[in-house]
């Protein structure tokens, strides 16, 4: 394994890795970030794991205040698909 996924995925196309665990969401990063990878990789169809994202803000961050607008743009996002079309749903 490299230190990292995009050195995994430069392995995979020097043919030293046939296959390595990725976060989808992450790889889609790594994709946006490095267009030369693009297209190149598939995911397997089945994920072995999915996971829920959480976010966290300390009670004592003065952006506690702004809770109840996440909250709300968070759901407006779920609703209208942007949170699908940011996961690469």
């Amino acid at each position: 394994m490299a230190k990292n996924d995009l050195q995994n995925f430069k392995k995979m196309l020097k043919g030293r890795t046939d296959i390595f665990f990725c976060n989808e969401t992450a790889a889609n990063g790594i994709f946006s970030a490095n267009p030369e990878l693009k297209g190149k990789f598939k995911f397997a169809e089945k994920p072995l794991k999915e996971i829920e994202f959480h976010m966290s803000i300390s009670k004592k961050s003065p952006a506690v205040s702004l809770l109840p607008k996440i909250n709300s743009a968070i759901a407006d996002m779920k609703k209208d698909g942007t949170v699908a079309s940011i996961l690469g749903k």
